[in-house]
């Protein structure tokens, strides 16, 4: 089952924060990617209101489920391109966890979330495709966790990590910390990550300050995966990137 977070072909279209730098698009236009920016979202706080991984997610290849409040700016947006966009039954909320419907991470044939607040579009189309839940106490699952490929990903979140390896999966556990995120003690890995293609996955920034550095580029090189930095800054989470080939 192919998992839409990974693109087959090498992409030409991102989405990504409004709030990405310079760098970030320029690095990603030299390689024939055009970028979509995302909007603020006034609903949630305004430190995470321009992550894409909270106002949608893609249940399919070029499907889109997206939060009703931004629905008709994203269908404006990327409709063109051929993507097919989702009105989400559920709008976001300011506090925790009524920011999360969302944020759904997805691996092989399982979808990780913290149960009882993701959107019931994106529920009712995992249970008709059949794919298996797996609860967890964070409620930002797709932040929380790189997918590397659809059977690896990478986490700091040590229940999570455990949940995945029980049914299977390759995961690196890292240290807490050292993503940044303006407003927040730290991010996350996954926020701050997102694939070309299944063979190249991208970071916001350098991996250099991370502790676990060497473990990180051995896993995912391990993988087959080519690692391309698109700025010299620390990584920092923008919320999810979105990419694909149109």
């Amino acid at each position: 089952m192919q998992n839409p977070f990974i693109p087959q072909k090498k992409a030409n279209l991102a989405l990504i924060s409004g709030e990405a730098s310079d760098e970030i698009i320029k690095n990603l236009n030299n390689k024939g990617i055009e970028v979509i920016k995302t909007i603020r979202v006034d609903s949630v706080l305004s430190e995470i209101a321009f992550h894409p991984d909270l106002i949608l997610h893609p249940i399919a290849v070029n499907t889109l489920v997206v939060a009703p409040e931004v629905f008709d700016y994203y269908r404006e947006k990327l409709e063109p391109y051929g993507l097919e966009i989702i009105k989400g039954e559920n709008e976001l909320g300011m506090k925790y966890p009524d920011d999360i419907k969302y944020n759904v991470f997805r691996i092989g044939d399982h979808f990780v979330h913290k149960n009882g607040y993701t959107d019931q579009t994106i529920m009712t189309y995992y249970e008709k495709i059949g794919l298996n839940l797996i609860a967890v106490s964070q409620g930002y699952s797709k932040c929380s966790i790189a997918l590397v490929d659809n059977h690896s990903a990478i986490t700091s979140d040590i229940k999570i990590a455990e949940k995945l390896t029980e049914v299977g999966y390759d995961i690196l556990l890292i240290e807490k910390g050292r993503v940044e995120l303006p407003g927040y003690e730290y991010g996350f890995i996954g926020g701050s990550s997102g694939h070309i293609s299944s063979k190249e996955m991208v970071f916001t920034g350098s991996l250099s300050k991370h502790p676990d550095r060497a473990n990180i580029e051995a896993f995912i090189k391990n993988k087959g995966i080519q690692i391309i930095e698109l700025s010299k800054n620390s990584v920092i989470d923008l919320g999810t990137m979105f990419f694909f080939s149109i």
